[in-house]
């Protein structure tokens, strides 16, 4: 699991608590405890393959196809 900043494009990439959260600020206690409840969420074993097959929706190839058929889609 990851922990990211609740902005821009992050919260797209991380838009379930099953694979990481989200904080809303910087500062060291939000990041101290995020952190602690990714490494709690970490000890689950079917966390690290649910976080695989989420990141693999955002590999060179599941992008490519995406954009090449909005391409196809748009031509």
């Amino acid at each position: 699991p990851v922990v990211g900043l609740a902005r821009g494009g992050i919260p797209e990439v991380v838009s379930s608590p099953q694979v990481g959260l989200l904080v809303d600020r910087l500062d060291a206690e939000n990041l101290a405890q995020a952190l602690l409840d990714c490494l709690v969420m970490a000890q689950d074993p079917a966390t690290a393959d649910r976080c695989r097959r989420h990141a693999a929706q955002f590999s060179t190839e599941a992008t490519t196809e995406r954009y090449l058929s909005l391409y196809d889609e748009l031509l």
